[in-house]
């Protein structure tokens, strides 16, 4: 007997035949492959209740002898994914063998609570083999991710029970696909769990086989004739094209027919009936064509199909297109401010030729923003308010409509009370008709927003920008309590009445005698979260997605942004303060566009560290997620230099966006302390005061020192202690910390810390210039409180720096804002 703990240490070549009468014994907790191999006709014996593990390696077992039933781990432990190491594929072959696999797991098994396998396309055929259980997933305790599509192949042999029950699976980016081919009988099924691209479970009658590609749902076969999938719940049928089946997630029967219905010719778009049937044009083949719209099937005479008819031999259906480029022949204009006793938002639409052509209808839409969030608006769609009025419905408004022609189309929304002057509404353009084969489609145009305020904004009306403004406060203000332990000044928090916001009103004094008010309204921490296009392929998004999806639903997010958005618009300056989005995916950023950055051109934006960071199985980014690839696309999607920019308002006050997320207070490049110098001497010489915006809070630099002269934590927390501004009860038991300087105030800056340096140099600026700098403001605690930073003017006066915490927008339903006033 040969005893191995990791298998084919290269003692034994790639394939291994060497009788039954040898006999293996794999030992140790984690027996692995270390390359691909091939075992037959030996006796295998294991003491790990796992088997061995696969580790990424191609493995086919055939007549296996064993004394107990085996098990099988087809994955790898947390080397073979986790961390800083790619995922790899498995593919497991289960030959005929008189030895039996008790428990087959799909999926690496690890014991830590934060790790969990990493793995890519998993396939296991069976292919003579008896199993009794296979389990999706292995770990009980941890999320494993999957990048790619699962693969149960049943060729021959059999399965007692195939499920995912007390397993975690993090992310399945593609399919799971079981496909039990030549009539082999599966055994009991039970997979709850849904990934991204759902479940195919397939039965192929005597003859057929399937294989599966990369791609969801569609599989390869040896070309022979022509397959039909019949969806056992619908009756839907597909039929293959070529060599390939294509099927939707659900159950299907496939059999082979004894002749092809129809053959595909051309580019796609000839078919030719070869035998009798009913056509349903829904599941037949769309061709595509550049610059042309699909407009259906249609016969030798050019009439189109009806769906269900029966086609004969010899049929010919051809496809028929419509010249057309959405960014000409369907343009919904800017929407434009119309004046009068009732002002209104007037649209206009223009589709030279291609309504007409159509015979179809054209449409303009209108509904709340707040009603819409970030969903599509298409014609009849109904849409709940979230969160506040959660038992409402809204349907689109149809502002204008019109059958047939091609001259514009123009709409017109009137907004008659001036608390909704700075309501958003969202406007589309729809184009319906009937194709060839009678089928409803639309066409639409991209979504515009607008309101009355920002209208009248562009076009510098005055008097309609203070009347949306006294509208908003018409119906008055709520005043909140405050807890008040020591006074900053004359901060007062209350509630907007007619939308509900929360504000907290921070009075700050400027250098000029001018006291025409600057007004900032600031917010942070919105943590949009979604997945969608290009995310679904990655199984880190998808994992961070089901894992921070659980708190907090995105609705929440949406409506506390669009009230923050449009009570921002009545005021001089936006700022937003970071944790922008919830985790980085594409679909969080799209969603950040649209519920903030169309909004607001006016925006400036500091940047959290959710921003950039997507919640690894690991629970840290790894090469995939690192800033150097992160941080251009939040760039991207963020108005100004997310490491540093500045604004001057009316000649008073300088706006500093700062950017200290990236590792606990830390300023990344030290060339931030040039540019804040340069600007804070810019700032004395012109009279403006400075306030700072970033997202997470600056130390206080009591920094005492004990009595050898080095810093003394201790007594530092003793003399920091919080001075307040609690809005709510809520945050009583909220821990700040803001006293911790220990990061660069006890000589870690000697040791070679670029950005500790960085840092230190910075913070010295703004302790040094604290009688320029009247405020800081920063979010990342989602929690309401002010502390002072001591610090001084450059001729040593001793000033007070006041710095103010945000509370986490995310957790208000209706909005939560600063309302900073420079006078």
């Amino acid at each position: 007997m040969k005893i191995f703990r990791s298998m084919l240490c290269g003692i034994y070549a790639l394939t291994m035949g060497c009788g039954a009468a040898e006999t293996i014994r794999f030992d140790g907790a984690f027996p692995v492959l270390e390359k691909e191999t091939h075992l037959r006709d030996i006796t295998l014996e294991s003491t790990s209740p796992d088997g061995f593990y696969t580790q990424g390696h191609k493995l086919v077992m055939e007549n296996i002898t064993s004394s107990k039933p085996l098990n099988l781990s087809i994955g790898g432990d947390a080397r073979c994914g986790g961390g800083k190491v790619a995922p790899k594929s498995e593919h497991v072959v289960l030959k005929e063998s008189p030895a039996r696999f008790d428990h087959v797991y799909l999926g690496g098994m690890v014991d830590k609570g934060r790790v969990g396998a990493y793995s890519a396309e998993k396939t296991l055929v069976i292919d003579g083999a008896r199993i009794g259980t296979i389990h999706l997933g292995h770990s009980t305790r941890c999320d494993q991710l999957i990048e790619g599509n699962v693969n149960l192949i049943l060729n021959r042999g059999k399965f007692d029970l195939f499920t995912d029950k007390n397993r975690k699976i993090g992310a399945i980016t593609g399919s799971l696909q079981v496909i039990c081919n030549n009539n082999a009988a599966p055994g009991k099924i039970e997979i709850a769990f849904s990934p991204g691209k759902g479940v195919r479970i397939i039965q192929c009658a005597a003859g057929v086989e399937l294989v599966p590609t990369e791609k969801a749902g569609v599989f390869r076969f040896d070309g022979k004739g022509q397959l039909e999938g019949v969806g056992q719940k619908n009756g839907a049928i597909y039929h293959s094209v070529g060599n390939q089946l294509v099927l939707p997630e659900g159950k299907w029967q496939v059999r082979r027919l004894s002749k092809p219905l129809f053959t595909i010719s051309g580019q796609g778009d000839c078919i030719e009936v070869a035998q009798p049937f009913k056509v349903d044009f829904a599941r037949m083949p769309r061709p595509e064509k550049k610059g042309h719209l699909f407009l259906g099937w249609s016969d030798r005479n050019g009439k189109g199909g009806a769906n269900q008819s029966m086609l004969q031999p010899g049929d010919v259906l051809r496809a028929v297109f419509l010249a057309f480029d959405p960014e000409k022949d369907l343009i919904l204009e800017e929407p434009a401010l119309e004046k009068g006793e009732v002002p209104a938002i007037s649209l206009v639409v223009k589709c030279p030729n291609m309504v007409a052509a159509l015979k179809g209808e054209l449409r303009i839409l209108a509904i709340r923003k707040v009603a819409l969030r970030y969903h599509e608006l298409e014609p009849g769609g109904k849409y709940a308010y979230p969160w506040d009025k959660k038992d409402s419905l809204s349907v689109p408004k149809v502002l204008a409509s019109r059958k047939g022609g091609c001259e514009p189309l123009q709409g017109r929304l009137p907004v008659a009370d001036a608390k909704e002057y700075s309501s958003v509404y969202t406007f589309r353009a729809v184009a319906s008709y009937r194709d060839l084969n009678g089928f409803e489609r639309n066409l639409f145009s991209p979504m515009k927003d607008a309101s009355i305020r920002t209208l009248a904004g562009k076009k510098k009306d005055f008097a309609l920008c203070e009347a949306a403004r006294k509208g908003c406060f018409a119906s008055g203000i709520t005043l909140l309590p405050m807890r008040k332990d020591q006074m900053l000044g004359e901060e007062k928090a209350y509630l907007v009445n007619s939308s509900g916001l929360s504000v907290l009103e921070i009075p700050v004094t400027s250098r000029k005698a001018d006291r025409t008010p600057v007004e900032i309204i600031a917010w942070g921490d919105n943590h949009f979260k979604k997945a969608g296009g290009k995310d679904l392929e990655n199984a880190n998004i998808m994992h961070a997605f089901r894992r921070r999806g659980r708190a907090n639903p995105p609705d929440r997010a949406a409506q506390s942004a669009q009230k923050e958005v449009e009570f921002a618009s009545l005021f001089d300056q936006s700022v937003v303060l970071g944790d922008n989005v919830d985790f980085f995916s594409f679909g969080s950023y799209a969603i950040w566009k649209r519920m903030v950055l169309d909004a607001d051109s006016n925006l400036l934006a500091a940047i959290g560290f959710h921003d950039y960071v997507t919640y690894t199985i690991n629970g840290r980014p790894w090469a995939e997620w690192d800033m150097r690839k992160t941080l251009p696309v939040a760039q991207k999607y963020t108005p100004n230099d997310i490491r540093y920019a500045t604004k001057v308002l009316q000649d008073k006050v300088m706006i500093v966006i700062l950017d200290n997320s990236r590792n606990g207070r830390y300023y990344w490049e030290t060339k931030v302390h040039e540019k804040l110098a340069a600007d804070l001497h810019k700032a004395r010489q012109n009279q403006w005061i400075v306030l700072i915006f970033q997202h997470e809070g600056l130390y206080l630099n009591t920094y005492p020192k004990n009595a050898q002269g080095k810093y003394d934590a201790k007594a530092d927390q003793e003399l920091c202690q919080r001075t307040g501004l609690i809005l709510d009860q809520n945050n009583t038991q909220k821990k700040m910390n803001y006293s911790c300087s220990s990061g660069f105030f006890d000589g870690r800056e000697n040791k070679g810390y670029s950005q500790v340096r960085g840092t230190k140099a910075v913070y010295q600026l703004i302790t040094e210039n604290a009688d320029l700098i009247r405020g800081i403001y920063h979010g990342h605690v989602h929690a309401n409180y002010a502390s002072a930073i001591r610090g001084t003017a450059p001729d040593g006066t001793k000033w007070i720096i006041p710095q103010y915490s945000c509370q986490g927008s995310v957790f208000y339903d209706n909005g939560f804002v600063f309302r900073v006033v420079v006078r």
